[in-house]
């Protein structure tokens, strides 16, 4: 970082800092600051990583991890969730406007809106005043209005950082010196503490710093939680003003504008000229992507869990030098287990945040160990976005020293092993096979008695352990049964596929009846995106063709006719048709014809499937995928993009679709031509005109795909399948389609023993025993039988009234 300048010239500058999810909201908040303050200079601080330095209306980008040291970001990103992370940095934002010889800098949250120059804000930088801050509110707030009323700004601050003006003075510098220390490790949403990100910590700012002016005006910060004060009037030209056309409002905080219109009763009208604003922008995409939290050693991906137990580990160990995504300090701590009850720290969180989790697990007699939950939260009880069941696996299998399979290579060279992994194209089961916990690598004719072994070979996998061996044979992704002579020469206990149609064919063509389905592992795809000469306003739908593949071939006009139908008086779309391996075919001739005769189409021709960036780079762009073959593949390109957050139009002529359903996709089933095009062109318009629809698609798609389908719940899958083998010997693995829409059947039991139920809880004795007074009842009362269900419902509804939920759980 720039040593920090007091020698400032008069320049100023505004900025914001924001991810990749509120960029575009960001830009909306910078066009009503230019056409206000043409002088200053704009700055965009990025939580992520991109390729871009400058955007619209010249707003210069700057990324944090070019402000922070490596060591630092690392630990922010692990210990701090979205909401916290972001405000975290805003101090080092200023001190490096300022080390650039900024004589001002004002920060705006992005969901502000200016309405006209901050005149009073002006006045007072320019009379010398070290910074300008606004409150909550000037008046007090009835309860139902901000939720809690005047309470809710007694957790979060007297002032709304969402607007804060700094000077270049000494007392400012020293503030920022001050307020950056505290947010290291104290800028968290905890209500025990006393704390709300970095809005607490100025409370204290009139009493340690001098020169700061509390600019006490309803012009300013106007928002949801203190306008039921005033009368907002419009001038209906985007002008707005309180109770007369004398009291211009500088801004408004447009908080919580989508997720919670009920509380802009008193702020309709604004509220409907902000979306409209907004929509302006709502097709912009940019080449932001959001920081991925992994602990690079073992490639676990931390979840929100984790950051929990980050917090928990900083607290109890006092380490705060050490890089928790490379060093082993908290790794050490994250596969540890809980001195108290000894169950693994990791479920031990779990239960801690989220007791009511309890409800339906303790009622289905599960045990408390890794498997058995993992299992239960795949099937049952779900708290997406919070638990990652592929962290859950990765940390079990670091926790378990008995596990891991040996790896041997035949057909195979040892120098070409490693680039295997790392290749899709040699078998689209790798990713989840590299991770089952490997010990060593063993050339075959190694004698080692080892029984627990997966064999790599140019044709197939095979994983043994103990008496069982299952095969998984090497296919294309077009349903195509190659010569599989090693099928019939080998006793296998089981054949493992990825979908029911080659299940089906390999029953019928071969007679094996020992097949089951596994689905490929989804890999979310790793790509540096370019840029690309895409208009930034258009909506853009993707439409791509592999020339190579059999099934492509079917009824590639269909999308682009449906296109055709959708937006035929529409110019603010474009489709790109990017074509891979191209042809000399009729079929591709006349797609080529097609797409070069709409205006409003765009084709991109590449030789090869190698060019992935660029491929992933316009489905970056892309807000949705379309592709109407018809044809009854499972769809892992489409899963790929899913787990993208693409939205998805595709058809199939049946419902084996182990990736895609309606509930994460458009999909149309119909056989029809013309159906299919006349579905396909109305779900277009549809999606285009409302933006909630594309969001009802793909809320949760990219969730679904990670706990259904990640090589780490693959993996996982193949090790419980296996271990059923070994149990049974029956193959008991059902449809997988049918599986994904059925929730496992918790059957509730009809009686059950107080001090059993503990036992599974053991911390939960003491908050028991506290409330119901058991300490005064003979023994014999924990140990006599009791309803189920009462007993429960009153042990959970003591541990929610005595656990704390973070605050912000995005």
């Amino acid at each position: 970082m720039l040593p920090i300048n007091n020698e400032c010239s008069k320049k100023q500058a505004i900025f914001t800092v924001s991810d990749a999810n509120y960029a575009v909201m960001a830009l909306t908040m910078f066009d009503s600051v230019s056409e206000h303050y043409p002088e200053s200079d704009l700055f965009l601080f990025v939580v992520g990583k991109g390729n871009v330095d400058k955007i619209d209306n010249g707003i210069n980008v700057i990324y944090i991890h070019d402000i922070l040291d490596d060591i630092d970001l690392s630990q922010r990103i692990s210990y701090y969730l979205q909401v916290e992370l972001a405000t975290s940095f805003r101090p080092q934002c200023f001190e490096h406007l300022f080390s650039n010889n900024y004589n001002s800098a004002i920060y705006l949250d992005p969901d502000l809106y200016i309405f006209r120059r901050m005149a009073e804000v002006d006045k007072l930088l320019e009379s010398g005043a070290s910074g300008v801050v606004t409150p909550h509110a000037l008046k007090t707030v009835r309860t139902n209005v901000a939720i809690e009323g005047d309470e809710t700004f007694l957790k979060c601050g007297i002032f709304n950082l969402g607007f804060l003006a700094l000077n270049c003075t000494s007392e400012t510098l020293r503030m920022l010196s001050w307020w950056k220390d505290k947010l290291k490790w104290q800028c968290v949403a905890d209500s025990r503490l006393g704390l709300f990100v970095d809005q607490k910590w100025l409370d204290l700012l009139p009493t340690y710093f001098d020169g700061f002016e509390i600019l006490k005006s309803p012009l300013y910060n106007l928002a949801p939680w203190n306008s039921e004060h005033y009368s907002v009037i419009s001038d209906l030209h985007g002008k707005f003003y309180i109770d007369n056309f004398d009291n211009p409002i500088a801004f408004i905080h447009f908080s919580g504008v989508k997720r919670a219109s009920n509380h802009f009763s008193y702020l309709k009208e604004a509220r409907k000229f902000y979306l409209k604003e907004l929509k302006k922008r709502e097709f912009m995409k940019l080449g932001f992507v959001n920081y991925q939290v992994t602990f690079k050693p073992k490639n676990i991906d931390f979840d929100k869990i984790c950051v929990f137990l980050y917090k928990d580990y900083i607290k109890l160990k006092k380490d705060t030098t050490s890089n928790p995504l490379v060093d082993f300090g908290f790794y050490n701590y994250l596969i540890s287990n809980d001195n108290e009850t000894n169950l693994p720290v990791y479920i031990r969180k779990l239960f801690d945040v989220f007791p009511d989790i309890l409800i339906g697990y303790v009622k289905s007699n599960g045990k408390l160990d890794f498997n058995s939950v993992i299992k239960w939260m795949k099937h049952g009880f779900n708290y997406d976005g919070v638990v990652n069941l592929g962290t859950m696996i990765d940390i079990k299998n670091a926790s378990d020293t008995s596990s891991g399979f040996e790896c041997s290579y035949s057909e195979v060279s040892e120098e070409n092993l490693t680039s295997i992994k790392l290749s899709e194209d040699h078998h689209p089961y790798l990713p989840a096979v590299s991770s089952m916990a490997y010990k060593k690598t063993r050339h075959n004719n190694d004698k080692s008695t080892k029984i627990n072994k997966i064999s790599f070979k140019s044709d197939r996998i095979e994983i043994k352990k103990g008496h069982i061996t299952v095969c998984l044979p090497k296919l294309g992704d077009d349903d195509c049964i190659p010569e599989m002579s090693f099928l019939m020469n080998k006793e296998y206990s089981e054949i493992w596929v990825p979908n029911i149609n080659i299940q089906k064919k390999l029953k019928v063509s071969l007679g094996i009846e020992n097949v089951a389905v596994i689905p490929y592992p989804i890999v979310r795809p790793i790509y540096v995106v370019k840029e690309l000469n895409l208009p930034k306003d258009k909506f853009i739908i993707l439409m791509s063709h592999d020339f190579s593949k059999d099934f492509e071939q079917q009824n590639p006009m269909a999308s682009i006719t449906a296109f055709k139908q959708a937006f035929r008086e529409n110019n603010n779309v474009l489709l790109i048709c990017y074509l891979l391996n191209s042809d000399n075919s009729e079929c591709y001739k006349n797609l080529v014809s097609a797409i070069n005769s709409e205006s409003k189409a765009k084709l991109i021709i590449e030789g090869n499937a190698d060019a992935s960036d660029i491929y992933y780079s316009y489905l970056h762009y892309a807000h949705c995928l379309i592709s109407l073959h018809r044809n009854s593949l499972s769809g892992y390109r489409f899963a790929e993009a899913l787990s993208l957050g693409k939205n998805l139009i595709v058809s199939g002529d049946n419902g084996n679709y182990e990736y895609i359903n309606s509930d994460n996709s458009f999909l149309i089933k119909d056989s029809s031509d013309e159906v299919v095009i006349r579905n396909a062109a109305e779900i277009l318009k549809s999606i285009y005109i409302d933006e909630d629809v594309i969001n009802s698609k793909n809320r949760n798609a990219v969730r679904f795909i990670q706990k259904h389908f990640s090589p780490k719940i693959i993996a996982f899958m193949m090790n419980s399948r296996i271990d059923e083998l070994s149990n049974s010997g029956i193959n008991i693995i059902p449809k997988f389609g049918a599986a994904l829409h059925n929730q496992t059947n918790i059957s509730d039991r009809t009686n059950s023993s107080l001090r059993s139920f503990v036992k599974k809880l053991p911390y939960a004795i003491r908050i028991y025993r506290k409330i119901k007074g058991l300490d005064s009842v003979p023994p014999k009362y924990a140990t006599r039988t009791i309803k189920s269900d009462d007993q429960l419902e009153s042990i959970i509804n003591i541990l929610l009234k005595n656990v704390h939920r973070p605050e912000y759980l995005e």
